[in-house]
């Protein structure tokens, strides 16, 4: 019976430690040498693993061009040692609050 508890409680630990910190944040979405960047307090390497923002190099692309050069936006990101993984971007044609 103990040991059946202390097996939950490990595999509770394990899976408490996989799940990740989401941050939403307002700032700019910019590209340098074909590197994806976020700048909001400090400029941050950008890389896109939510499904929501797949291709989404193709669509800076096409943008950059009618639009310019950053754009504003609101990420859903968890911060992985030097760079964002994104998991969500939203265009922010308001602009951001800063």
């Amino acid at each position: 019976m103990r040991l059946g508890f202390f097996i939950a409680f490990i595999s509770f630990c394990f899976a408490a430690k996989g799940q990740t910190q989401l941050d939403t944040l307002e700032g700019w979405w910019t590209m340098q040498d074909g590197q994806h960047y976020f700048e909001g307090q400090t400029m941050t390497k950008v890389k896109f693993v939510g499904e929501d923002v797949w291709g989404m190099e193709d669509y800076y692309a096409a943008l950059v061009p009618q639009i310019g050069l950053p754009l504003q936006v609101i990420i859903t990101a968890a911060k992985k040692e030097d760079c964002f993984e994104v998991y969500t971007l939203i265009l922010s044609p308001e602009g951001c609050d800063d």
